[in-house]
């Protein structure tokens, strides 16, 4: 694909400078952004993100990732990132740690949401964000045009329903925390 294209498109859109794009050799699908001070913020997609999604579903990631850093989330998801490794464990009140932890992942998971929205902005479809979304939760090439929004929606609506228990609160934490 015309991934050069498809990151400008998406820069006019959301009234942005473009950023550096570097590809990755990886197996993992994934993609990141990375802003230094001083210097030109870079996104980073993963081969397999390349070879997985539509030239659709890479605009939408690659909007995803221009959301965080039109909205600064740089810093934040790093301290978020070190947390989730343990480094938490290293401040001297437990307590304080727990509690700074949990509202720093709920943040985070709203970050989420937000860059969510940036691609939707670019997509101007939620069925490519949609599709995109299912895939990198767990879809793979050869289950294109097979995978079914109305039971994703359903099964993320029963995740949601038992996340309301106890144990399923706990489950749903340290996934979150593991994503992040």
């Amino acid at each position: 694909p015309n991934i050069y294209k498809l990151i400008t498109e998406a820069c006019e859109i959301l009234q942005m400078e473009p950023p550096a794009l570097y590809i990755r050799q990886n197996p993992n699908p994934n993609a990141y952004t990375l802003a230094i001070s001083g210097r030109q913020p870079l996104i980073v997609l993963h081969t397999s993100l390349v070879e997985l999604l539509t030239e659709e579903e890479l605009q939408a990631v690659i909007a995803h990732e221009l959301g965080h850093l039109k909205c600064d989330h740089g810093v934040w998801l790093t301290i978020a990132s070190l947390l989730s490794v343990g480094a938490a464990r290293l401040l001297p009140i437990p307590v304080f740690t727990e509690q700074l932890e949990t509202s720093l992942m709920r943040w985070v998971r709203s970050a989420e949401l937000t860059c969510d929205r940036a691609a939707l902005l670019v997509a101007q479809d939620r069925s490519v964000v949609m599709s995109m979304l299912m895939k990198l939760a767990g879809g793979c090439k050869s289950l294109d045009g097979q995978l079914n929004v109305d039971a994703f929606l359903e099964q993320a609506r029963a995740y949601e329903e038992a996340s309301n228990t106890p144990v399923g609160w706990y489950i749903s934490n340290a996934e979150s925390r593991q994503l992040s």
